[in-house]
């Protein structure tokens, strides 16, 4: 019999933290699920783990691959999916139990929905102690009504939280919508966050709080080692918005938001090796609409960025 939602879970490096992830999975109130588990080359003893709980669930599904990384990882796993939607859960990360249930009642009440996306918690754990805060995205109020991104674009501005949705599985496969495969984890998530959304013909937003987002420990993707990584995403983005003609002028100005906190965020970073990197910054911001960033809606630190890599390129 054929699921009602499929999960995928990319697994590298997190048997710290992986039992917690899967308890969280197969003791769902809600039963008719596929768990599907791609191994991406962890060295750990994950394999062992999955293994043990799969011959005690048979809705756990495991893939293996040689290590390739989070994007490859999820493209994989898609193939495997078998249900009318699909969300993905993050290894190091957990759920409540009476997720799937309350997306069970969603997507009964908006079949149409091309995309379910959900406020979340920050989770972390200091001196011991947890420590649980909402999700800068949950201060959004949006109408609980299907929506385009052109409507509410200020949805393009938080968190990609890739994983804080549920996807119909048909648009995904209509749009073939994929994730960029680069090494680790790569900040794949952001340009498929801006493709799906951009792409959806119906959003809907529920400020309801079911995933804990693991925050503050060695393995997690928000640890930027490599400062060419966003930048490098954020062509993939620019790319995206050339390729399907994306103009809407809300929707662009909050993904060049996104291009100006990127840039921030690698500048300042003590990683950060200006030789290396201020050329493919200069790439980006060249390829930038003055149109849409003289207007209002950006500071003057975000111009005059602009206005120095522009006199750069004379």
């Amino acid at each position: 019999m054929k699921p009602y939602f499929s999960i995928l879970v990319p697994i590298y490096n997190v048997e710290m933290y992986l039992t917690q992830c899967l308890d969280s999975l197969v003791n769902q109130t809600f039963k008719d699920i596929q768990i599907i588990c791609i191994i991406d080359g962890s060295p750990d003893n994950c394999s062992l783990i999955l293994n043990n709980y799969s011959q005690k669930d048979s809705r756990i599904c495991l893939v293996n691959q040689e290590n390739k990384g989070y994007g490859a990882a999820l493209n994989n796993g898609m193939q495997y999916v078998r249900a009318d939607y699909v969300s993905i859960v993050e290894p190091d990360d957990f759920l409540s139990l009476d997720t799937y249930d309350s997306f069970n009642t969603e997507v009964k009440r908006y079949p149409q929905a091309d995309i379910i996306k959900y406020a979340y918690w920050n989770y972390n754990i200091q001196s011991g102690k947890e420590k649980i805060s909402p999700s800068n995205s949950s201060q959004l109020t949006l109408p609980d009504r299907p929506f385009k991104i052109t409507q509410y674009p200020q949805l393009l501005w938080y968190h990609p939280s890739i994983w804080s949705c549920i996807y119909r599985t048909s648009f995904l496969r209509e749009n073939n919508l994929r994730f960029v495969e680069a090494p680790g984890a790569g900040w794949t998530d952001n340009p498929f966050f801006i493709s799906s959304m951009c792409l959806a013909k119906n959003i809907l937003w529920k400020n309801y709080k079911f995933y804990y987002y693991r925050q503050g420990h060695d393995t997690a993707s928000s640890n930027l080692k490599d400062c060419r990584i966003p930048i490098l995403r954020l062509i993939d983005i620019l790319d995206f918005l050339e390729n399907y003609n994306i103009v809407d002028f809300g929707v662009v100005s909050y993904i060049y938001k996104r291009v100006f906190s990127y840039i921030n965020i690698v500048r300042n970073n003590k990683s950060y090796k200006k030789d290396e990197i201020e050329p493919l910054i200069q790439k980006v911001l060249l390829r930038l609409d003055l149109n849409v960033v003289n207007t209002d809606f950006f500071c003057l630190q975000e111009k005059n960025i602009l206005s120095e890599y522009a006199k750069k390129g004379e």
